[in-house]
């Protein structure tokens, strides 16, 4: 009976710190009113990772597509020395680290990189990580399992107020009115026949 209650111990700890693992996101640009072309980043980082990690990767998704692009995934090259990108075949974001030592191998919690988006719309949009097609792995290839993610951030592009162009070029026409105006109260240098009126 102990040794069961025992296993069962190392079971759930062994559980438990697999379960740690956690890929979380934020941001330090104001999300709440970007401007339609606008830009803004996101930071990833990685924690509670047991195990030495060889490389991994997370797919981006989007609750409103085309109000936000990925533009670019910047991996922290410190870190994950192989570097990464966004995956052409699955879209995926992924980063590698090579080490002959896996003590030279990220581990615990690390920066993984800063995603960098455009807002190409106008409107609210959720932006989440999850699983990817590309998996996480440690030495010896075995896959790392059981990672959770953070809570997906509300990005929210505001359109350019339309009275806001009108109300320019109105103020440009009212310029030029008031040159016209201005240029029709001179006093004529000469009469209507030719015969100048300064002496």
């Amino acid at each position: 009976m102990r040794i069961n209650s025992l296993l069962f111990s190392a079971l759930l700890t062994s559980v438990s710190a697999v379960e740690a693992a956690s890929v979380d996101y934020s941001s330090t640009d104001d999300l709440t009113s970007l401007a339609p072309g606008e830009g803004f980043s996101i930071q990833v980082r990685g924690s509670g990772f047991t195990v030495p990690v060889v490389g991994g990767a997370f797919a981006v998704s989007f609750d409103q597509p085309g109000i936000a692009q990925l533009y670019d995934a910047i991996i922290d090259t410190s870190v994950f020395n192989l570097g990464g990108g966004i995956s052409g075949g699955t879209g995926d974001v992924f980063f590698n680290a090579f080490s002959l030592d896996p003590a030279g191998l990220p581990v615990g919690s690390f920066n993984i990189g800063t995603l960098v988006f455009t807002s190409s719309g106008v409107g609210s949009v959720d932006i989440a990580l999850g699983p990817g097609t590309l998996k996480w792995s440690t030495t010896g290839g075995d896959e790392i399992t059981d990672i959770t993610y953070g809570q997906p951030l509300s990005a929210v592009v505001v359109p350019v107020p339309a009275a806001l162009p009108l109300l320019g070029s109105a103020l440009v026409a009212l310029g030029f009115t008031g040159l016209t105006l201005r240029r029709r109260k001179r006093p004529a240098l000469c009469d209507g026949r030719g015969v100048s009126v300064i002496r």
